[in-house]
């Protein structure tokens, strides 16, 4: 100890008052500046040099310490909410001042309380108040309401979210302006993000780790085929629901780009998950940036698997999940994985080595994997599917192979309703095309004029906002609508005559079967319309088949026959499915199941029925709800029923996504409502998607 005079020196003095004293007689030194005058005196005059914590410290307020527990409050909940984005690196003055002050309204949402904010946006839990749904909210943060750019990436995040549908993403509702404030609303998610999972709790398995990359690489494969790019994927942007589901979500950095083209843009990320090229802008923004992102989430993960899982782990496989997440943030792009489709492979691999710690027998996400795979077309070999006939019940009247017809109640086969032969054994493409040699007629249906109010029911409790406003719209002149579905025959007898090749055959990227929850249950390269994902007859109605696709057909069936054909306009279809009812469905609730085929009655068996077989609306249209949906003329527009109809008899000028109606065999009531309005991508690939001809 230095002294001076018998006290401290300054230098001493100045060190003991910031703490930064290191002696051995530290409690010695202490007593002798509380009992010491002079050292007193001098540290009075002294003018101690604080250090950075000690100055962070004292500039501490009451006020701010409130901040910072309404803060810590809200990262708590990150793990159990989406959409918690870190906080800019130097928050401005209103940056804790909240966009909403709930309880309040917006539009018809019933805004409850905040759920989470991130740096753009806020996201509150509501309700709305007609359909009775709990949801996540999401708008521009206050401090944002005024920045354009702001504005712009939320306007971009609506468009993106709109084109969603699929298990793995957050499903956007609805998208709005009200009071000044742009809105968006999302599915309300029960579960917990990887960021609580894997960085706090520390307890999950390798298991837990395949299931949340087959889950995210699911949902990247469908973003990437429709040319999206997250841009924003980490830990906090992931969820795994309490169900297991595996759920991705923020697109309010995602941004388009054709295949080959694909912007550079600086910044704009999180760091430690940004790729290179995306932090420092040298280069393209594609697929790989986003393999970059969930390499790091991998390593992320890998760090979180609990201690007994590594112990019982060989160290070989866990350097081969290490050497994985490795490749795919290597800093050259070109070095990565090349595509979504690769790094699953990657994942069979693994699946195969059988890691200690994976609940094989559960066999969930085994079958989640192995589709997904078939998907890509990395995985040759037959796919199985239960064959139609299973779901109809075979009986020695009606041996596997012909009984592709439901039975009338003594037991013997209904009469086919397009005349033509049932398939024998072994159906295939080929069997088809040789029964197929008949020119086939298309039934029609006359639909008289008159008129009808289009959009939503009087007493519906599900209606959607694009059924608004009702119009009344009236058709002068009778027209001709097909009673059927367009059928496997029908389109058979058109690739026959004309050497047809469908998107889904010539894209290479094939199509996507139906599961009981999505449209985009598995995708495969070999899906096309002659080989759908489950065993085809004649008589069931065509899928797998684009807007181009259907227009292709009507453009030949028109040239044939000498008469036009074409697509109905959704005004026509919905005029033509109501039938002179006013209520929800064209037929009575109760006895739904004999009108149309949808989830209720096919259960698990999730594939189309013969056209026919079920009742005839009113006017003798067939499956017009249910069976499988079906394309329409119109561009899709939200706001379409504001515009008279007489101005835009066909729909909006313009779009990007196409108007589908009727439900299909994997909807519930909800999509088989007459007002019902679906859209999806023109050149979508679907096992549930067909369509049927309107004659002028």
């Amino acid at each position: 100890m230095d002294l001076q005079g018998g006290c401290e020196t300054d230098e001493a003095l100045a060190k003991w008052a910031v703490g930064d004293l290191l002696s051995e007689n530290l409690e010695e030194f202490s007593l002798h500046v509380e009992s010491c005058p002079q050292c007193q005196a001098r540290l009075a005059e002294m003018e101690v040099q604080t250090d950075d914590f000690v100055q962070s410290l004292t500039m501490i307020s009451l006020a701010d310490l409130s901040k910072a527990e309404a803060e810590m409050e809200i990262a708590s909940k990150a793990g159990t909410v989406a959409f918690v984005c870190p906080m800019p690196a130097n928050p401005p003055k209103d940056f804790y001042q909240a966009t909403l002050n709930p309880p309040c309204l917006l539009g018809p949402y019933e805004v409850r309380g905040l759920i989470g904010r991130g740096g753009m946006g806020e996201v509150y839990e509501a309700k709305h108040l007609r359909l009775d749904r709990s949801v996540a909210l999401k708008v521009i943060r206050g401090y944002r309401l005024d920045d354009p750019t702001s504005h712009d990436h939320f306007l971009k995040e609506m468009s993106n979210a709109g084109k969603l549908d699929h298990p793995n993403l957050v499903r956007a509702y609805d998208a709005w302006e009200a009071d000044n404030c742009l809105y968006l609303v999302f599915e309300l998610l029960e579960g917990k993000s990887l960021q609580l999972l894997f960085g706090q709790e520390k307890n999950q398995t390798l298991n837990d780790v395949m299931d949340a990359m087959v889950g995210i690489c699911a949902g990247l494969l469908h973003l990437h085929n429709l040319n999206l790019i997250h841009c924003d994927i980490k830990p906090s942007n992931v969820m795994k629901l309490s169900d297991g589901t595996i759920k991705l979500f923020d697109f309010g950095l995602a941004t388009g780009a054709k295949p080959g083209k694909y912007p550079k843009r600086l910044g704009a990320g999180t760091k430690g998950y940004m790729a290179p090229e995306q932090e420092k802008g040298d280069g393209a923004i594609g697929p790989l940036s986003d393999i970059f992102s969930l390499g790091c989430v991998l390593k992320f993960m890998l760090k979180g698997v609990n201690a007994k899982c590594r112990e019982e782990s060989k160290s070989t496989e866990l350097r081969d999940w290490e050497s994985l997440a490795e490749r795919m943030t290597k800093t050259d792009p070109r070095e990565r994985p090349q595509t979504v489709a690769a790094v699953c492979a990657e994942l069979e691999k693994r699946k195969r080595g059988k890691i200690p710690g994976w609940s094989w027998q559960k066999g969930s996400w085994v079958a989640a994997l192995a589709l997904l795979l078939l998907g890509t077309g990395l995985v040759f070999g037959p796919l199985l599917v239960r064959p139609f006939r299973d779901a109809l019940g075979p009986n020695e009247k009606n041996p596997p192979g012909t009984a592709l017809l439901p039975k009338e109640g003594n037991g013997e086969a209904k009469e086919d309703p397009l005349e033509r032969g049932t398939p024998s054994k072994n159906s295939s493409h080929e069997k088809v095309k040789s029964e197929a040699r008949k020119p086939f007629v298309m039934k029609m249906v006359t639909i008289p004029a008159g008129s009808f109010e289009m959009g939503a029911s009087v007493g519906d409790d599900a209606p959607q906002e694009n059924e608004f406003p009702t119009r009344k719209i009236t058709f002068a002149k009778p027209f001709q609508m097909g009673t059927f579905e367009v059928t496997v025959g029908q389109f058979t007898e058109f690739v026959e005559a004309t050497g047809y090749k469908t998107f889904a055959e010539t894209s290479g990227s094939g199509g996507w079967k139906a599961s009981t929850s999505s449209s985009w249950g598995t995708q495969n390269r070999d899906y096309n319309w002659s080989s759908p994902g489950y065993e085809i007859a004649p008589t069931l109605p065509v899928t797998m088949v684009t807007y181009k696709d259907a227009n292709a057909f009507c453009a030949w069936l028109s040239k044939r026959d000498g008469q036009k054909f074409r697509l109905p306009t959704e005004a026509e279809w919905e005029y033509a499915c109501r039938a002179d009812t006013t209520s929800i469905f064209p037929f009575p609730i109760e006895d739904r199941d004999s009108y149309c085929w949808s989830l209720r009655n096919v259960k698990e068996t999730v594939y189309p029925r013969p056209v026919g077989i079920r009742q005839p609306n009113p006017w003798g249209l067939y499956d017009m709800t249910g069976n499988v949906r079906e394309w329409c003329h119109d561009w899709y527009n939200e706001n379409a029923y504001k515009q008279s109809y007489e101005t835009a008899p066909n729909g909006p000028p313009l779009g990007s996504l196409r108007i589908y109606r009727g439900g299909c065999f994997m909807d519930l009531d909800l999509f088989l409502r007459s007002s019902h309005r679906s859209y999806i991508p023109p050149d979508q690939v679907l096992n549930n998607q067909g369509f049927r001809v309107l004659k002028e």
